[in-house]
């Protein structure tokens, strides 16, 4: 397998085990029968799956160390619109 790289120089990998593409409700969506806290740390085990199939990398590699053991709690200041215009609150 090879790889390309735009520019030069050091690049580094950035490995977070979280994800914050999908809603808490679309998670629910798709796997509602299943507890949340436990639908959130499977992101941990993507991000070794990625780790595992990556070709491997020159540079430096970087973990975000992500608390998985304690509970997610609401944080206020992260707004988003809904296609309705309607102000939705993201926790």
């Amino acid at each position: 397998m090879s790889s390309s790289t735009s520019g030069s120089g050091i690049h580094l990998r950035l490995v977070w085990p979280q994800w914050q593409g999908a809603g808490t409700s679309s998670i629910h969506e798709f796997a509602g029968d299943i507890p949340h806290e436990d639908l959130r740390r499977g992101y941990a085990v993507g991000t070794t799956v990625l780790e595992a199939v990556l070709p491997s990398h020159d540079g430096p590699t970087a973990t975000v160390p992500v608390a998985m053991g304690a509970r997610r709690s609401p944080r206020p200041g992260i707004w988003s619109t809904t296609s309705g215009g309607r102000r939705r609150s993201w926790r």
